[in-house]
């Protein structure tokens, strides 16, 4: 089962680094005429990034659609976070087993079984104690859930915000004005001012 598992993650991989960069560039030609002077043409070219590949990218190997949209800071973060919730799932995991194994021996009749924590923690300390770590390993687990699934959202959010423009001449002017109506009367009013 494990042969097959890497063998169709790299099979995966391979067909999808295999895939032209030249899909992920979009070029748009705008045609300027001018009244003076020898240009007649510019080309602008955009690039852009494809959402849904992103997405892809990140659901199959988290980072993966942060490198493809150049956010190679995040990737290091990512897998901090992973790894932090992958060592509290399993220190809570075997900690859990532990205080089970306690909680087992102290409440069987059997006479060959011994807990660890005889005669230091009472029944219901080790009760309280395991149901702690379970569900301390259970949020654990679903914390890494959470991470896996921000991770696409992620990808996906920045490359649909790859080109956005937060260029300096953006501006916001709000200033009182005197707005006519249709009727006799002006009225009062703001004026909301937004350049792009």
């Amino acid at each position: 089962m494990k042969k097959k598992l890497i063998f169709l993650t790299v099979l995966i991989s391979i067909i999808f680094l295999n895939l032209p960069a030249q899909i992920d560039t979009i070029t748009n030609d705008l045609n300027v005429k001018l009244n003076h002077g020898n240009i007649d043409t510019v080309t602008i070219k955009l690039k852009t990034k494809n959402a849904s590949k992103a997405a892809l990218y990140s659901a199959i190997i988290p980072g993966w659609g942060q490198a493809y949209n150049e956010k190679y800071w995040k990737v290091p973060l990512l897998y901090s976070l992973i790894g932090g919730a992958l060592f509290f799932s399993d220190y809570n995991n075997k900690q859990y087993n532990r205080y089970l194994t306690a909680y087992v021996a102290e409440t069987d009749d059997l006479i060959e079984t011994v807990s660890e924590f005889e005669g230091k923690r009472t029944e219901e300390d080790l009760l309280y104690m395991k149901n702690k770590f379970r569900r301390n390993r259970d949020i654990s687990y679903l914390s890494l859930l959470a991470i896996y699934f921000l991770n696409i959202v992620d990808a996906t959010t920045d490359a649909h915000l790859y080109d956005f423009d937060v260029g300096d001449d953006l501006s916001f002017k709000v200033f009182p004005d005197i707005v006519p109506v249709y009727t006799y009367r002006s009225t009062i009013g703001l004026t909301l001012i937004i350049k792009f």
